[in-house]
């Protein structure tokens, strides 16, 4: 009886260490916007446009898969004051969010800038929404 009640309690352990919170949704968000950063630093031309397509279009798929995941948690970043208690709460997570949307940024434009590129990378682009 003691060894199943400790099996128990052992899988109940493992199953709370998988649970889904904030921190970790957001903590997601932000290597997945790293990722993006780097993919989009490395395009140059057309050959590493076409390499970096299903790398973007599988990175959309998780941003998809992590809002999903906000919303069944309900986070709401929608509203200023919702906003400002995540930033408070979870400011590390929020400043490697902003720090991999600024580092994304110059890049991401210079692709979209260039009809090239920005053909190539366009429906994959849509996808990171």
């Amino acid at each position: 009886m003691t060894k199943l009640i400790m099996m128990l309690f052992v899988s109940l352990l493992i199953a709370s260490c998988g649970a889904d919170n904030e921190k970790k949704i957001l903590g997601d968000t932000a290597s997945v916007m790293e990722e993006m950063a780097t993919i989009f630093e490395g395009v140059s031309d057309k050959k590493t446009a076409e390499a970096a397509k299903p790398k973007l279009e599988a990175l959309g798929k998780k941003l998809k898969d992590i809002k999903a995941r906000a919303e069944a948690l309900k986070m709401n970043m929608e509203d200023e004051k919702s906003k400002e208690e995540m930033k408070k709460k979870y400011k590390a997570e929020i400043e490697k969010i902003e720090a991999a949307t600024k580092k994304m940024m110059a890049p991401m434009m210079k692709v979209m800038m260039n009809p090239e590129l920005s053909k190539i990378l366009g429906d994959a682009m849509k996808s990171l929404k």
